[in-house]
């Protein structure tokens, strides 16, 4: 494999296999998005495959390759939990000109979405709050959670986007607080930190998540469609009466630093808006890689992510140059 000073996923793809970069290219231009991103990641494979083998046995791992979720827990210490939330309270503050606009007009990735979505506020970080960012990602990605989610995609990975937000309580949940599967190729992993509790039933903010055999068999089933914001449900009984399949739905009992690990375009899943308090969450977005994370991190920082915080659609891209 040539060694390459440029860490990118272009460059490293230009050099090891110009045939193969070509080839994504003219599947990029022909619109045939999903077998472009299923290519990239056999590329990225291979390269994992040809470095040192970072097999892991971990029981998360075997959750996440088999049910589509894991939890992780204590992924961060409470220093990491205690400047997050700052960066959160700051905002709702008003020290955040783009989180005062987003709880003004309510939080929107799409058209059409309803005023009561002004429940989940996202934050926008400002460039004064990347080294805080890159010091949390460090932080969060530990050995753990990295050795699940390589050997989950048998990839290396970088981090595509973040997302800092705060969930209150609310009576009209939408969005992504009803059952879903996310719109992204289907290697893209999500990890969600908690920065609160979620209590043990939830009521603090929690996510349900339906294990991705049952996932298969209600799509199967309803042929739900998801994409369509206003055919979502709250509850996935309005469309799959089986209760053997329902029965399968599992809400994690998350503490302050804990992680849970999904595969959002494989899996329903579902946010749970809180009761009360609220929840306060970092959500990392992964998306596979021919470079370690780290490489990615150091050569391409932040700034990049910083127009991908609210709703960036990973599916119609060049998965190679996203």
């Amino acid at each position: 494999m040539q060694i390459v000073s440029d860490t990118s996923n272009l460059s490293i793809l230009k050099a090891v296999n110009p045939a193969v970069y070509q080839g994504l290219e003219n599947t990029v231009k022909a619109g045939q998005f999903e077998n472009a991103h299923q290519l990239y990641l056999q590329m990225c494979r291979t390269v994992k495959a040809q470095g040192q083998n970072n097999s892991v046995s971990l029981p998360a791992v075997a959750d996440l390759v088999t049910k589509g979720f894991c939890r992780i827990p204590q992924v961060l210490d409470e220093s990491a939990i205690r400047e997050m939330r700052g960066l959160i309270e700051r905002a709702f503050r008003g020290d955040n000109s783009m989180v005062r606009k987003l709880m003004e007009g309510g939080q929107k990735y799409f058209e059409g979405l309803s005023e009561s979505e002004q429940f989940h506020h996202c934050v926008a970080v400002t460039e004064s709050d990347l080294p805080l960012m890159k010091s949390f990602i460090v932080k969060a990605l530990n050995m753990s959670v990295v050795s699940a989610v390589e050997a989950a995609l048998q990839s290396h990975f970088y981090v595509n986007h973040f997302m800092i937000s705060r969930t209150l309580p609310t009576k009209n949940p939408s969005g992504s607080f009803t059952w879903h599967r996310d719109t992204a190729p289907a290697s893209q992993i999500h990890i969600m930190y908690y920065l609160t509790d979620s209590g043990e039933k939830g009521e603090f903010g929690s996510t349900d998540f339906l294990p991705l055999k049952a996932t298969q068999e209600v799509e199967a089933k309803s042929a739900y469609n998801f994409r369509d914001m206003k055919s979502r449900v709250l509850d996935l009984a309005e469309i799959c009466p089986d209760k053997d399949l329902l029965d399968q739905i599992e809400r994690p009992v998350m503490r302050a630093g804990d992680a849970i690990i999904f595969s959002a375009p494989q899996v329903l899943h579902s946010g749970v808006a809180p009761v009360s308090l609220q929840r306060d969450a970092v959500l990392l977005v992964l998306q596979p890689s021919l470079a370690p994370w780290k490489q990615q991190l150091e050569q391409a920082g932040l700034e990049f992510m910083m127009s991908r915080v609210f709703g960036h659609f990973n599916l119609f891209s060049n998965p190679a140059d996203p």
